[in-house]
């Protein structure tokens, strides 16, 4: 490496390092899509199934709402990104900073996201128990199966499988693909290089900081990972446009990549990897990759407020879960008559009861408007 070369590269001292809670961000869709529509490419390269993990998931063990019957023409996943900084260790006693749910257009191929707040007042118990926390907080009590179950259960969906990846992995995929070539303002530059301490520090990884004011600059893992969680200066709504930016760019850099390129990523970013999804349905990935498009994306609740519980401590509360779930609906599944079941009116009137936040009041005119068709069924 030459010496300016040595200068640039930068990893994080002890004085940068904060509580580990606190630094925790997540870079939300990017990191599991990315490595979920890679997948489709370098399965085919062979042999290299048996490095995704397998952890223990039973899906006749996954709660679903009774009668619950939605989005038909479209299969439904959860994407989670865990908090471990030991690679495969993805199961449960690690917490979901990164909680989607995607839902694919069979037809059109055309995906759609949903990104659950970690922080979100769920009832995230097992089926038949009482327990209401954060929404990250399943997933560390009973790994991807009871998390699958919290946001069917919370949201009136019908998960049936996941992928989970771990905090290393879209870094590291992007720096074996070379990194990606990003425009950037100046607010991003100045921010990307302050978030790319973090990233570093939590990664364990070193990156080059970005050396341009604005305009095109070449982002290698940590500074495009970090790029890819800002939203301090603006809002949640640019933060997913710059995450959609990175998994375009990855994408066409790992279309264009080599078989050797490719071969070595699968041997390094499938062990911080966990799906439910068959060996079938994974190579079955690779079919459909050149068609799929990724559409809009938002949070989940959109309508929200934050307070303070017994507890949990700081968490977003859903502003009327019943209607944020049915708008969800809507997103996901062009849905515009869903009508909630019970098991979500009651989580709703509970979140009422602990929070004190309540919805404002329909008019009696909206209210007579609302349908006796409830959903269409799920794949």
């Amino acid at each position: 490496m030459k010496e300016n070369d040595a200068a640039v590269k930068k990893r994080p001292t002890s004085k940068k390092k904060r509580s580990a809670k606190k630094q925790k961000k997540t870079f939300i869709i990017v990191l599991s899509l990315f490595i979920l529509l890679v997948l489709g490419v370098i399965l085919f390269i062979g042999g290299k199934l048996g490095l995704i993990g397998r952890l223990a998931f039973n899906r006749n063990n996954i709660e679903v709402n009774s009668g619950l019957i939605t989005g038909e023409g479209y299969t439904t996943w959860a994407l989670f990104g865990v908090d471990s900084r030991d690679t495969g260790v993805l199961g449960k006693g690690t917490h979901s900073d990164t909680i989607i749910i995607a839902s694919v257009n069979n037809e059109t191929k055309e995906i759609k996201m949903a990104s659950v707040f970690r922080d979100t007042y769920l009832d995230c118990a097992k089926k038949n128990e009482d327990y209401y926390f954060k929404a990250n907080q399943a997933y560390f009590l009973g790994g991807p199966e009871q998390a699958v179950s919290m946001l069917n259960k919370n949201l009136d969906l019908d998960i049936k499988d996941y992928v989970t990846v771990d905090f290393k992995a879209l870094s590291t995929a992007i720096d074996m693909l070379g990194g990606i070539d990003v425009e950037l303002t100046e607010k991003e530059a100045e921010w990307t290089n302050l978030y790319a301490l973090d990233t570093a520090e939590n990664t364990g990884m070193t990156y080059t900081p970005i050396e341009v004011k604005a305009g095109v600059a070449h982002l290698d893992g940590v500074t495009a990972t970090s790029y890819a969680r800002l939203r301090k200066f603006d809002s949640d709504y640019k933060r997913a446009e710059r995450q959609r930016t990175v998994i375009n760019k990855c994408v066409e850099k790992a279309k264009k990549a080599d078989i050797i390129t490719l071969n070595n990523i699968v041997d390094k970013v499938l062990p911080m990897c966990a799906t439910s999804f068959s060996n079938t349905q994974l190579l079955g990935l690779a079919k459909d990759l050149s068609s799929i498009n990724i559409g809009e994306t938002l949070g989940f609740p959109m309508e929200k407020t934050t307070r303070l519980l017994n507890g949990p401590g700081d968490c977003v509360i859903p502003i009327g879960l019943e209607d944020n779930v049915v708008a969800l609906h809507e997103f996901l599944y062009g849905e515009k008559d869903f009508r909630t079941s019970e098991t979500v009116k009651k989580i709703s009137q509970k979140i009422i009861k602990d929070s004190g936040i309540k919805p404002e009041p329909k008019s009696s005119a909206a209210s007579s408007e609302s349908s006796s068709k409830t959903t269409k069924k799920s794949n």
